[in-house]
Formats: C-alpha cells, structure tokens, sequence
C-alpha cells in the first residue's frame, strides 16, 4: 500500500474528515454515484503517472480517496463491460455477451440499479454512448433513463452527448436527488474518438510528442490494425503523435467537465455521505498488438487495464493499492458499502474492506473476455506482484473461426498468442505461478460451458433503425 504525494490545499478539510470517517464506526453511505469513461486508458492520466498533466480535477479528488493501480475492465467492448459493472458477472455469464448491440440484458439478470431500488433508493442514469441504449437492456432498475443523444461531431452523421452536456445533466440530477438516497450513474462518451475535443482544449499539449513520429496510412475499415480506423481519420493528419496528442486533449476536457460534477457533491453538502467509483469501460490501442487507435480486438494491457477510484465513507483517503482487481468488483463494493444484502450472483469478492482498512485486497483472481481472447490476472504485493495472462479462445487448428471477422467492424478475427504473460509490477521473476495458467485454464471451461447450456447462440438479437445503424456505423461499431 502506498500513499499519494497529492493532497490540495482546498481538498485538506475534506481529506481530515474522510480519515476521521474511515473506522468501522463511521456510518455507511447513504448514496452511491458511479461514473464511467468511456475509452480511457489509466496510463494516460497524470494521477497514474502519466507524463502530461491530462487529469488535474480528478487527480486532485483521488486524493481524497483510494485509487488502485492495477484496475481492469471485464470486456473491450462498451456494453459487455457495463453489463457486468452493473450485474457482477463476467461477460460469458450475462445475455449481453461479448460484442456490442448485439444482445441486450435480459431481465432475470439483476442489476445494481434494481437492487438500490428495491432498498428505496432513488435510481437515474445519465449515458452518452447510443450503445447504451435503453433497449441494450441496462436502463431496468433506473427511474429515469437519459439516453438522448443531441451531439454530433463535425463531418459524422453519429450522435452522442459530450462531455459538457452530460456533466450538466449530471448536475441537474444530483441537485434533485440530493434530499435523499440515491443511485446516480453518469457515462461519459470523451475520450472516445474520434479525437476532437472543443476549443480550447483541442490545442492541449500542442507541440508536445510522447511516441515517435509514425505515419500511417487511413484504413477502409474501423479495424486499426496496421493504420487508422476509417471513422478515427481527421482531415490529412496521419502521424500517430498527433492522434495520441488529441486522445490526450480529450482527457483533459472530460476532465474538466468530471470535476464540475465531483464539485456539486461538496456544494450540495452530500460528499461525506456519497460513496464514488470512478472507473472506465476499456482502454485504447495506440500501437499495441499491432493496432493504432482502435478498441475490442484482444484483451492486452491497453485494452483492459482502466482506472479505479473510490471515495466517500469509510474510504481511506490518500491511498494507493497495487495488487491487481477487476472493476466488476464495484458491484459487490458498492451493495455492502451501502449496507444492502449480497447479489447471488456475483462473481467479484467486494472491496469495501480493503477501502477501509487501506489494505490489499488479497490474491483473488480477475478475469476479461472479447471474441477472441481469455485473460487472468492476480497477484498481492508484498508477494508476487501479479501477473497477466491471455490467451486465443479458439487454437490456430480451428480455422473455421478465425476466418470469421467482426460483423459490426468488418476487423478479421486475428489470433494474437495461444499463451501470453506479463508480470505486472517489479520483482515479478521470470515465471508466472502455475495457479494463474490453470485459474485461465478452469474459468475459460467454465464460460463455454455456460454460454453453452444458457443457449447463448439462440438468443434473439437487437433490432436497430437504420438511423441507429448509422450512429453505429460512424462510432467504429459497424460498416
């Protein structure tokens, strides 16, 4: 466990408060706000030490909280990784599946917003991508669901709500459920591409360079791999450093805009009582694996691993933990830090005692899924620090699989290793434990299995408008 080094002089009061509040004696929150990021990957924020100052406002309040250094998503994908947020289960294990818009979240799954309701809480969502939709399924549970979509960025037929809009939604909400217990969850689109935030902040980092000066052609296909994806291409820009530059510059206005909503819980007087999780769906590839400015292929490192921070009551406040979690876990966090009774199927162990306590959530293996790809991670410091291992869902020999491509992208299914490891911290040695291999191994039988006797394969699909196929489309979802 480490201590950040970041603590503002206008956070200090709040800081003293949230330690005094963080024995067991203190009263558990009353409330719950859950914002996601959509496309955001933890090694571009400053507060995870990234080399430009992208987030400041959430820099700042993650020193009133703890933040885990080693968070990852469920899915590379926006709606599978939201519907296991929001149920606790791993992707092979809710109807959604693992692509987008394809499956929505049937009804017998319960959701973190039914059981908050069911507690007499007060349930609202604000979402910002049209893959959110309210027919995906994820609005059951929430009284009121805003999925209107007014924004549309220039020369793209696709509709969104930018970052802007959705804060003042957020905060017109919180202002009329702040007189009692609540359940708020606020999407973010940005950072999301492309890559073209409003001015003034589409000059962030101007002149700036963090990657090598590659050019690269623009693809034909919302692929990536080896160029740009066609709905990611800008005028005549082709160099990756500038794309990086503008992801960035994306960061930095979310961020803005996410602090204006992390303020209103002060202003309105409910922060000692609000319990925050701030996380993200899935990263971004700028190279890895072959692919550049492109999502949902396989589950590296720049795929998966996301930020996640918690504050509020019984939060320790200014603290980091390194050993490796899922943010499926926020489920399961979230129902005992509001003092609810356990989900039956939960597939994450909660948090809540580790954020009190300051301490490492022990050893626990996580877990995330695409199409293509299986992954493992664990690992708890002062032991071994972690590892991650992914692997190819299907071997080389079956090629009746990866001659499939994707049927909303057009991307070929490419296998990217049958066995992959990465250490995730010093020290890790040069072999990972055999518990990881055969953690991967059991949960990999476990999802076929279960995808196969739940009929997965049946199930009917969504019907989108043609005008929803075009927001699709232009979005990098489909061709």
């Amino acid at each position: 466990m480490r201590r950040l080094g970041i603590t503002t002089a206008p956070a200090a009061s709040l800081v003293l408060l949230l330690a005094a509040c963080s024995s067991g004696s203190a009263p558990r929150a009353r409330s719950l706000l859950l914002v996601t990021i959509d496309t955001l990957r933890a090694d571009h924020l400053s507060c995870y030490g990234y080399e430009r100052e992208t987030s400041p406002r959430l820099d700042a309040f993650v020193a009133r909280g703890t933040r885990f250094e080693l968070g990852f998503s469920a899915s590379p994908r926006t709606l599978p990784s939201h519907a296991s947020l929001l149920t606790g289960l791993y992707p092979s294990f809710h109807s959604v599946g693992h692509e987008n818009s394809r499956f929505a979240l049937e009804g017998s799954f319960v959701t973190l917003a039914e059981h908050c309701r069911a507690a007499g809480m007060r349930t609202a969502a604000i979402v910002s991508n049209p893959v959110l939709h309210r027919r995906s399924g994820l609005a059951q549970g929430f009284e009121t669901y805003d999925d209107r979509f007014p924004d549309a960025e220039p020369g793209r037929p696709a509709r969104e709500k930018i970052a802007e809009r959705t804060a003042s939604a957020a905060l017109q909400r919180l202002a009329e459920l702040a007189g009692g217990r609540f359940f708020l969850w606020v999407h973010f689109q940005d950072p999301h591409g492309p890559y073209a935030p409003p001015a003034p902040f589409d000059e962030a980092f101007a002149g700036e360079s963090v990657t090598e000066d590659l050019v690269l052609a623009a693809g034909d296909t919302h692929a990536g791999h080896g160029e740009l994806p066609e709905y990611q291409v800008l005028g005549e820009e082709r160099r990756l450093a500038e794309y990086v530059r503008r992801y960035d510059a994306e960061i930095r206005y979310l961020d803005e805009h996410l602090g204006r909503v992390l303020d209103a819980l002060e202003r309105l007087g409910i922060a000692g009582e609000t319990l925050v999780a701030i996380t993200a769906d899935h990263g971004e590839a700028f190279g890895e694996d072959g692919y550049y400015c492109a999502h949902g292929h396989g589950l590296g490192l720049d795929q998966t691993r996301v930020p996640l921070v918690f504050a509020g009551p019984r939060v320790r406040p200014g603290t980091v933990l390194e050993g490796p979690v899922s943010n499926v876990a926020v489920f399961a966090t979230a129902l005992e830090a509001l003092g609810l009774a356990d989900a039956d199927r939960q597939q994450s162990a909660s948090l809540a005692r580790a954020l009190e306590e300051g301490s490492e959530p022990g050893a626990a293996f996580g877990y995330a899924e695409s199409v293509t790809q299986r992954a493992a991670f664990g690992g708890s410091p002062p032991g071994w620090p972690g590892w991650y291992a992914r692997a190819d869902a299907r071997p080389l020999s079956d090629t009746g699989f990866w001659e499939q491509h994707n049927p909303y992208t057009q991307a070929d299914y490419l296998p990217l290793g049958e066995a992959q490891l990465a250490p995730l911290g010093p020290g890790a040695g040069t072999d990972a434990p055999d518990e990881l291999r055969g953690a991967l191994a059991r949960f990999r039988e476990r999802a076929e299995r279960y995808r196969e006797r739940s009929g997965a394969a049946e199930r009917g699909e969504i019907e989108l408008s043609e005008e929803e196929r075009a927001q699709m489309r232009a979005l990098g979802y489909a061709d």
